[in-house]
């Protein structure tokens, strides 16, 4: 993969009233406050909103403008490249060859809300050493666990608390480049199945998620980590650097909280390196085919 899809790769990873005084240290930052005992309606923002989020020292920062919405379809541009559709409703980016639906965020939202999503479609991996797609199947299972006050490095907001526990399995391997084919079969048909923590903040006057916290792990006994991620060293931290919309300017320091995880492996898979699909399929976050 070159350094410019490697690029994109991460910035699409990065990317789930009355006023109050600014919680931030920018003054701009003045946003209105929400009930937090009724339920939240989906975002409805202007076109040429932005929102910057940080995934660590190591990486540029990811910026996403909104330049759109039709039919409870919003249109993103990433870095002002790339674009992002996404569905109002859900939260969720459009696949058409998604089959079944994913919710990130079921609207309205309201505290102590649980929902369940179930779905199949391709997903794909490409670097400069192989290229290949196989299938994915994901049920998860999430709960609006909390109102919970959150600093980042885009200032201190209210915000919903989403617990998510995502069970999947990756199988049927198929290499997009016979050339490039190099893995190994270690089973008659490979079969990876994992599990993937994720707790969200969404704030309801920014429209989208302003922290997020995700680990994979290989063992279903390790679901009980799915509170308190944010102190966990295998999981990967994505926070709002930056929030703009018409007067409203959110923005504190470069980076808070985000990192990456600092293990290399993930919890409760094999340990030891190979070159089998099972090893490819563990170590790798699932991204679905992107049409071409």
């Amino acid at each position: 993969m070159t350094s410019a899809a490697q690029r994109v790769r991460h910035h699409l990873s990065v990317l789930l009233f009355g006023l109050l005084p600014a919680l931030s240290a920018n003054a701009a930052c003045q946003l209105p406050d929400w009930p937090s005992d009724k339920a939240v309606q989906a975002p409805a923002p202007a076109p040429g909103t932005r929102w910057v989020y940080a995934g660590g020292q190591e990486f540029p920062p990811t910026q996403l403008r909104l330049v759109g919405i039709d039919d409870g379809v919003s249109a993103y541009h990433v870095n002002d490249t790339l674009e992002l559709r996404e569905t109002q409703a859900t939260y969720t980016e459009v696949n058409p060859s998604r089959r079944g639906e994913q919710v990130w965020l079921r609207f309205p939202l309201a505290l102590n809300d649980s929902w369940q999503d179930d779905f199949r479609e391709e997903g794909e991996y490409q670097s400069p050493y192989e290229h290949y797609f196989y299938d994915y199947h994901e049920s998860a299972t999430s709960h609006v666990a909390a109102v919970e006050e959150i600093t980042v490095a885009a200032g201190t907001f209210k915000a919903l608390r989403i617990d998510r526990v995502a069970r999947w399995t990756k199988e049927n391997p198929r290499a997009a480049d016979e050339a490039r084919a190099g893995r190994v079969f270690t089973a008659t048909a490979p079969v990876v199945s994992g599990v993937t923590l994720t707790q969200l903040w969404y704030v309801p006057p920014i429209g989208r998620v302003a922290l997020k916290a995700q680990m994979r792990v290989g063992d279903g006994y390790y679901a009980r980590l799915s509170s308190g991620l944010l102190d966990r060293r295998n999981a990967a931290i994505i926070e709002l650097r930056a929030f703009e919309r018409n007067e409203i300017h959110c923005e504190d320091v470069p980076v808070r909280l985000a990192r990456q995880p600092e293990m290399y492996m993930p919890q409760g898979f094999p340990a030891q390196q190979n070159d089998s699909w099972e090893w490819a399929f563990q170590m790798r976050n699932h991204h679905p085919r992107r049409p071409r």
